[in-house]
Protein backbone atom coordinates (compact mmCIF):
# COMPACT_ATOMS: atom_id res chain seq x y z
CA UNK A 1 0.00 0.00 0.00
CA UNK A 2 1.42 3.53 -0.39
CA UNK A 3 2.29 5.94 1.77
CA UNK A 4 0.46 8.65 3.48
CA UNK A 5 2.18 11.81 4.25
CA UNK A 6 0.37 15.06 5.58
CA UNK A 7 2.04 18.50 6.69
CA UNK A 8 0.19 20.87 7.96
CA UNK A 9 1.11 24.45 8.53
CA UNK A 10 -1.42 25.25 11.37
CA UNK A 11 -3.39 21.87 13.05
CA UNK A 12 -4.02 18.59 11.73
CA UNK A 13 -8.14 17.33 13.26
CA UNK A 14 -9.61 14.32 12.52
CA UNK A 15 -12.92 13.27 14.26
CA UNK A 16 -15.53 10.93 13.94
CA UNK A 17 -15.57 6.92 13.20
CA UNK A 18 -14.86 6.22 9.88
CA UNK A 19 -12.27 9.52 9.64
CA UNK A 20 -8.68 8.46 9.78
CA UNK A 21 -5.37 8.58 7.90
CA UNK A 22 -5.19 4.86 6.69
CA UNK A 23 -2.59 2.23 5.09
CA UNK A 24 -3.41 -1.60 4.84
CA UNK A 25 -2.69 -4.44 3.52
CA UNK A 26 -5.54 -6.87 3.87
CA UNK A 27 -7.87 -9.52 2.02
CA UNK A 28 -4.92 -12.29 1.49
CA UNK A 29 -2.79 -9.13 0.08
CA UNK A 30 0.87 -10.13 0.70
CA UNK A 31 2.46 -6.79 0.09
CA UNK A 32 3.04 -4.28 3.01
CA UNK A 33 1.09 -1.67 4.47
CA UNK A 34 2.43 2.07 3.80
CA UNK A 35 4.00 4.22 6.33
CA UNK A 36 2.32 7.44 7.09
CA UNK A 37 4.15 10.77 8.32
CA UNK A 38 1.89 13.72 9.83
CA UNK A 39 3.74 16.78 10.31
CA UNK A 40 2.17 19.68 12.44
CA UNK A 41 2.14 22.07 15.46
CA UNK A 42 -1.45 20.88 16.83
CA UNK A 43 -2.79 17.08 15.84
CA UNK A 44 -5.95 15.99 17.84
CA UNK A 45 -7.51 12.73 17.10
CA UNK A 46 -10.91 12.29 18.73
CA UNK A 47 -14.35 10.56 18.99
CA UNK A 48 -13.01 7.45 17.47
CA UNK A 49 -10.75 8.82 14.60
CA UNK A 50 -7.83 6.73 13.72
CA UNK A 51 -4.99 7.02 12.11
CA UNK A 52 -3.60 3.70 11.63
CA UNK A 53 -1.18 1.03 9.40
CA UNK A 54 -2.18 -2.35 9.88
CA UNK A 55 -1.15 -5.63 8.05
CA UNK A 56 -3.05 -9.45 7.89
CA UNK A 57 -0.90 -11.61 5.61
CA UNK A 58 2.81 -11.43 5.04
CA UNK A 59 3.33 -8.03 4.57
CA UNK A 60 4.94 -5.83 7.24
CA UNK A 61 2.43 -3.51 8.90
CA UNK A 62 3.91 0.78 8.04
CA UNK A 63 5.72 3.03 10.31
CA UNK A 64 3.52 5.94 12.27
CA UNK A 65 5.53 9.07 12.87
CA UNK A 66 4.20 11.84 14.37
CA UNK A 67 6.20 15.16 14.57
CA UNK A 68 4.39 18.07 16.66
CA UNK A 69 4.40 20.26 19.60
CA UNK A 70 0.90 19.36 20.83
CA UNK A 71 -0.98 15.60 20.15
CA UNK A 72 -4.28 15.07 21.45
CA UNK A 73 -5.99 11.73 21.63
CA UNK A 74 -9.39 11.87 23.18
CA UNK A 75 -12.86 10.21 23.17
CA UNK A 76 -11.66 6.75 21.37
CA UNK A 77 -8.88 8.81 19.45
CA UNK A 78 -6.10 6.11 18.21
CA UNK A 79 -3.06 5.26 16.45
CA UNK A 80 -2.66 1.73 15.63
CA UNK A 81 -0.15 -0.19 13.76
CA UNK A 82 -0.59 -4.15 13.72
CA UNK A 83 -0.04 -7.55 12.28
CA UNK A 84 -3.91 -9.33 12.77
CA UNK A 85 -5.01 -12.41 12.41
CA UNK A 86 -7.32 -12.12 9.74
CA UNK A 87 -8.27 -16.30 9.11
CA UNK A 88 -7.12 -18.54 11.43
CA UNK A 89 -5.78 -21.33 8.84
CA UNK A 90 -3.53 -18.60 7.46
CA UNK A 91 -1.88 -16.75 10.57
CA UNK A 92 -0.09 -13.55 9.52
CA UNK A 93 3.87 -13.84 8.97
CA UNK A 94 4.41 -9.80 8.88
CA UNK A 95 5.77 -7.64 11.61
CA UNK A 96 3.66 -4.81 13.39
CA UNK A 97 4.84 -0.89 12.47
CA UNK A 98 6.52 0.95 15.07
CA UNK A 99 4.67 4.35 16.67
CA UNK A 100 7.06 7.27 16.90
CA UNK A 101 5.57 10.55 18.28
CA UNK A 102 8.12 13.59 18.78
CA UNK A 103 8.27 17.69 18.66
CA UNK A 104 9.08 20.08 15.27
CA UNK A 105 12.36 20.64 16.79
CA UNK A 106 13.07 17.86 19.65
CA UNK A 107 10.30 17.02 22.01
CA UNK A 108 7.20 17.56 21.67
CA UNK A 109 5.45 20.54 24.47
CA UNK A 110 2.21 18.21 25.14
CA UNK A 111 1.10 14.55 24.78
CA UNK A 112 -2.76 14.15 26.12
CA UNK A 113 -4.36 10.74 25.78
CA UNK A 114 -7.88 11.00 27.09
CA UNK A 115 -10.74 8.52 27.84
CA UNK A 116 -11.68 5.22 26.83
CA UNK A 117 -10.30 3.34 23.94
CA UNK A 118 -8.33 6.37 23.32
CA UNK A 119 -4.32 5.79 22.86
CA UNK A 120 -1.39 4.23 20.96
CA UNK A 121 -1.74 0.74 20.17
CA UNK A 122 0.60 -2.06 18.45
CA UNK A 123 -0.18 -5.64 18.59
CA UNK A 124 0.74 -8.94 16.32
CA UNK A 125 -1.75 -12.13 16.38
CA UNK A 126 0.73 -14.16 13.81
CA UNK A 127 4.26 -14.86 13.73
CA UNK A 128 6.28 -11.28 13.37
CA UNK A 129 7.57 -8.92 15.47
CA UNK A 130 5.29 -6.53 17.31
CA UNK A 131 5.67 -3.27 17.15
CA UNK A 132 7.56 -0.58 19.23
CA UNK A 133 6.03 2.80 20.77
CA UNK A 134 8.07 5.45 21.41
CA UNK A 135 6.34 8.82 22.82
CA UNK A 136 9.11 12.02 23.52
CA UNK A 137 7.39 15.17 24.81
CA UNK A 138 7.52 17.74 27.51
CA UNK A 139 4.50 17.06 29.71
CA UNK A 140 2.51 13.42 29.01
CA UNK A 141 -0.60 12.52 30.21
CA UNK A 142 -2.90 9.82 30.26
CA UNK A 143 -6.50 9.80 32.08
CA UNK A 144 -9.44 8.64 31.83
CA UNK A 145 -8.35 5.16 31.05
CA UNK A 146 -6.27 6.03 28.01
CA UNK A 147 -3.61 3.75 27.28
CA UNK A 148 -0.68 3.22 25.57
CA UNK A 149 -0.43 -0.48 24.51
CA UNK A 150 2.55 -3.39 22.93
CA UNK A 151 0.57 -6.50 22.43
CA UNK A 152 1.60 -10.21 21.10
CA UNK A 153 -1.19 -12.99 21.28
CA UNK A 154 1.40 -14.46 18.19
CA UNK A 155 1.63 -18.30 17.84
CA UNK A 156 5.06 -18.46 17.09
CA UNK A 157 8.12 -17.71 19.42
CA UNK A 158 9.02 -15.18 17.08
CA UNK A 159 5.93 -13.09 17.88
CA UNK A 160 7.72 -10.73 20.63
CA UNK A 161 5.70 -7.90 21.92
CA UNK A 162 6.48 -4.55 21.02
CA UNK A 163 8.85 -2.24 23.47
CA UNK A 164 7.58 1.10 25.24
CA UNK A 165 9.43 3.94 25.63
CA UNK A 166 8.41 7.03 27.54
CA UNK A 167 11.07 10.23 27.45
CA UNK A 168 9.47 12.89 29.20
CA UNK A 169 10.36 15.56 31.73
CA UNK A 170 6.62 14.94 33.44
CA UNK A 171 4.31 11.91 33.21
CA UNK A 172 1.22 11.74 34.71
CA UNK A 173 -1.42 8.84 34.77
CA UNK A 174 -4.85 9.34 36.46
CA UNK A 175 -7.92 7.47 36.70
CA UNK A 176 -7.42 4.18 34.84
CA UNK A 177 -4.88 5.14 32.97
CA UNK A 178 -2.65 2.30 31.58
CA UNK A 179 0.84 1.71 29.98
CA UNK A 180 1.10 -2.23 29.34
CA UNK A 181 3.20 -4.71 27.42
CA UNK A 182 0.98 -7.75 26.94
CA UNK A 183 1.78 -11.20 25.90
CA UNK A 184 -1.37 -13.73 25.56
CA UNK A 185 0.20 -16.08 22.71
CA UNK A 186 3.65 -18.73 22.96
CA UNK A 187 6.21 -15.33 22.85
CA UNK A 188 7.83 -12.83 25.08
CA UNK A 189 6.02 -9.72 26.34
CA UNK A 190 8.06 -6.51 25.37
CA UNK A 191 9.25 -3.91 27.43
CA UNK A 192 8.64 -0.54 29.02
CA UNK A 193 10.91 1.70 29.85
CA UNK A 194 9.49 5.30 31.25
CA UNK A 195 12.30 8.37 31.72
CA UNK A 196 10.66 11.21 33.42
CA UNK A 197 13.29 13.74 34.77
CA UNK A 198 10.69 16.25 36.61
CA UNK A 199 8.47 13.34 37.89
CA UNK A 200 6.22 10.71 37.95
CA UNK A 201 2.82 10.92 39.10
CA UNK A 202 -0.18 7.70 39.23
CA UNK A 203 -3.23 7.84 41.19
CA UNK A 204 -5.37 5.25 40.21
CA UNK A 205 -3.35 3.91 37.14
CA UNK A 206 -0.83 1.13 36.20
CA UNK A 207 1.86 0.46 34.24
CA UNK A 208 2.13 -3.47 33.61
CA UNK A 209 4.03 -6.24 31.60
CA UNK A 210 2.06 -9.75 31.57
CA UNK A 211 2.06 -12.90 30.41
CA UNK A 212 -0.96 -15.50 29.95
CA UNK A 213 -0.21 -18.34 32.83
CA UNK A 214 0.01 -20.88 29.90
CA UNK A 215 3.12 -19.28 28.29
CA UNK A 216 6.67 -19.50 29.66
CA UNK A 217 8.32 -16.69 28.59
Amino acid sequence: AGNISVDATDSVVISGSGSGLISASFEFSSGDAGNISITAPSIVVENGGAISSNTGLSGDAGTITVKTDSLQLRSGGQITSRSLLEYPETPPSGTAGTVTVKGLANRAQSILIDGLGSGVFTDTEGQGEGGNITLNADNITIQHGGILSAKTSGTQASAIGGTITVNASQVQLDSGAAITANSNGVAHAGNINVTANDGLTMQNSSITTLVHPNNNG
